[in-house]
């Protein structure tokens, strides 16, 4: 496992200093998955969405996540611990109850369109938790920062306010990007090497900054979107 992952950090590592030739496209980018299954970075969502009648599909380790796009600036998704459940577990009340943790739905409507508005805004709810992300869009082509604040119901009914913020630089065939969480006082770094206009390669790194099980934060995943 820490070999594997050691070897995808150097072949990542390798790809970042010595791009194929192109040009930096950053619309082939913002359609990807995020960990918990909307478009996004690790855990921060985007203010982009899926465009109408598009799905997407991501896997990250475990993490199974499906999402589609309707109506317009419209999405919704469902993510799926497949060591737990899968799209092909029965649906019972009982299953539902002893299994809710290890799924969730999501869905995030763009009120705000960066081509009119100068900006992108859009609120979703995941889970137990919802939020608001605005970007002031793209510098140079390049570069993008994203944030906002969140709302998350805990089990006892109390209420916990939280933020989140992303920074994203794209380069030719890939883009960089850092998150960070409060509501889960986790930021991560992460790589996406563009493999084709629907298929992206992810490398991740959770819990930037912490020591303990390094490679096996490490989460090695594929996003592809059509």
């Amino acid at each position: 496992m820490r070999k594997s992952s050691l070897l995808i950090a150097v072949l990542g590592g390798t790809l970042m200093l010595f791009p194929p030739p192109g040009r930096a496209d950053e619309a082939y980018n913002l359609d990807a998955q995020s960990l918990p299954g909307y478009t996004g970075h690790i855990s921060a969502p985007s203010a982009k969405t899926l465009s109408q009648h598009q799905s997407s599909i991501g896997l990250h380790r475990f993490l199974l996540g499906l999402a589609y796009g309707w109506p317009r600036d419209t999405e919704f998704g469902v993510m799926f611990e497949l060591r737990e459940v899968t799209p092909v577990t029965p649906f019972t009340r009982d299953t539902y109850r002893a299994r809710a943790p290890y799924f969730s739905f999501h869905a995030k409507h763009r009120f705000l369109r960066e081509e009119r508005h100068h900006v992108d805004a859009a609120v979703g709810v995941w889970r137990h938790t919802y939020y608001a992300v605005f970007s002031p869009g793209t510098w140079f082509g390049r570069y993008r920062l994203e944030g906002g604040p969140s709302l998350r119901r805990r089990t006892d009914d109390t209420h916990q306010i939280g933020s989140f913020v992303a920074f994203s630089r794209t380069t030719t065939f890939q883009r960089l990007f850092v998150d960070y969480d409060s509501q889960t006082e986790l930021a991560g770094l992460g790589w996406r090497y563009l493999l084709s206009d629907a298929i992206r390669l992810d490398l991740l790194l959770t819990g930037l900054g912490r020591h303990e099980d390094f490679f096996d934060r490490f989460i090695f995943g594929l996003s592809i979107a059509r």
